[in-house]
């Protein structure tokens, strides 16, 4: 009995634990896609002055 309250305990520690992975993974690329746009816009402005 103690140790199936030991397993589940376990089991739903790690399933916490990969949602929030999985959570702090979405915003991570989601930040590296707003940054490589930004970046894309810069050298757009940047190849518009040139040709000015």
């Amino acid at each position: 009995m103690v140790v199936a309250l030991i397993v589940l305990f376990v089991v739903a520690i790690t399933l916490l634990i990969k949602k929030l992975l999985t959570i702090s993974n979405i915003k991570n690329s989601k930040q590296l896609d707003i940054e490589n746009r930004l970046v894309r816009v810069e050298d757009e402005l940047n190849s518009m002055n040139k040709g000015k």
